[in-house]
């Protein structure tokens, strides 16, 4: 048995390592699951769960990017068999970049089917799907553009001259994931999962609608996790993921501590490192209270 746990972890390191590029969207992933993969809507054993994410990166360049992103979802049992269950759930995000010269925000709907084919609940297949508005916007009086330089000195009140077709943008977009997961034994849990996005075409630039409104946004995730409890008061995950959009792709592999100081009381730390190949080290903090993750 020992023999098989340690194999499984070495698997996701060499798939991992394998396939490299660059990385797009969040570190920490798993606590705001609804947002790239529905499937995971309701995925749990809980009544409810509510998970937030505060991101803020190069504050100290007058370029700050923050981004705030909250979700939350509810699990419903009993539908049409007594091991089956439904979920639903919704999420929000808000992201401001370059010191709020771009913001986009975004409101999602997710509903997944969630089918244990044994008696025993050991084996689970869920089928997800979600619907997203996304607004985006540009600041184009921050921006500075060539034809406002004379010589070395810039001078901002003098036109650019440039023609934009907007500086809003609104969209809609629909995804669809599966996932696996399985109950090895008491203590070990495993699973994959795989999502699509980009299934209605979208604008993607402000400066002309005819340039961008046919294009085709596509991305792809796959994922996979392993957990092991090795006592009520410690538990370790490991976690990969492979990201492909418009023909960039990601991989980011990680390893987290989770530690109970009460097991009787709800509450988890958890202390991790994330490694987003080709970009950066990442270091994960977090706490969960019942059903509230940070």
């Amino acid at each position: 048995m020992r023999k098989r746990k340690v194999l499984l972890l070495l698997i996701q390191v060499m798939v991992a390592c394998t396939l490299k590029g660059q990385n797009i969207g969040f570190t920490q992933y798993f606590n705001y699951l609804l947002y790239t993969d529905p499937s995971q809507t309701g995925n749990g054993e809980y009544d409810y769960r509510v998970s937030a994410l505060y991101r803020q990166q190069w504050e100290n360049i007058e370029a700050e990017f923050s981004t705030f992103a909250l979700s939350g979802d509810i699990r419903m049992g009993n539908v049409f068999f007594p091991q089956d269950a439904w979920g639903i759930g919704v999420y929000l995000l808000d992201d401001h970049l370059g010191g709020d010269i771009m913001q986009n925000q975004q409101v999602g709907v997710a509903l997944a089917y969630h089918v244990h084919p044994d008696f025993q609940a050991r084996h689970q297949l869920s089928l997800g799907v979600n619907v997203d508005y996304l607004f985006s916007s540009v600041d184009f009086g921050s921006l500075v553009f060539e034809s406002q330089y004379q010589g070395f000195f810039l001078q901002p009140d003098v036109a650019s001259g440039e023609s934009f077709a907007s500086d809003r943008i609104k969209n809609l977009d629909l995804g669809m994931g599966v996932s696996y997961r399985y109950l090895l034994n008491p203590k070990t849990r495993l699973g994959v999962s795989l999502a699509s996005y980009g299934f209605i075409n979208r604008q993607e630039n402000f400066i002309s609608e005819s340039d961008s409104t046919g294009y085709n946004h596509s991305e792809w995730l796959a994922r996979g996790f392993y957990s092991y409890q090795f006592s009520p008061k410690v538990g370790l995950e490991s976690h990969a993921q492979i990201i492909a959009q418009s023909g960039v792709s990601g991989v980011m592999l990680g390893l987290i501590g989770r530690y109970s100081p009460f097991p009787t009381k709800p509450i988890t730390l958890s202390l991790g490192m994330f490694r987003q190949f080709d970009v950066s080290y990442v270091g994960y903090g977090g706490l969960s209270f019942k059903n509230y993750e940070m």
